[in-house]
Order: structure tokens, then sequence, then C-alpha cells
């Protein structure tokens, strides 16, 4: 897969990257926006999750206790 096709593949499935990849058309890494964390963070949540390419149906989620800022989610899938 190629970094075009992941571009694409983000673009298509994820309306965090669809936002951030937009009018993107280069095919290489250090033509992508760098990403900012706050932005990111807050798009990636358990509840109306923008960052994922498809729904989490299988898997572990992991939160963290967000004992310094907001609590973080992470998730895992099988296969």
């Amino acid at each position: 897969m190629s970094v075009l096709d992941l571009i694409c593949y983000a673009r298509t499935h994820s309306p965090f990257y669809r936002e951030l990849y937009d009018g993107i058309e280069g095919t290489e890494l250090t033509d992508l926006p760098v990403l900012d964390q706050a932005a990111f963070w807050a798009a990636n949540t358990i509840r109306d999750n923008q960052v994922l390419t498809r729904a989490h149906t299988d898997g572990l989620i992991f939160k963290t206790g967000g004992t310094t800022k907001a609590p973080r989610v992470s998730f895992y899938t099988n296969g």
C-alpha cells in the first residue's frame, strides 16, 4: 500500500482525516500536514469517534484515567 493509498483510505473512511487531508494531493509523507494533537484527541472519543476508519466491533478499548488532562482512548481490533 502506498502513502497515497493510505491517505485515500483514511480520507474516505474517517471524518477526522477527511477534513485534515482535504485538498492534499501529495504522495509523500512530507506532503501531509502536521497533526494537531489536541484536535486528534478531541476527535478520538468513545462516543461519536471521528478518527476511526470503521466501527469498532471487536477488540479492546483502553482509556486513561485523565489525571493529567482529559482521558485518552485507544482502540485495538482483533485481526
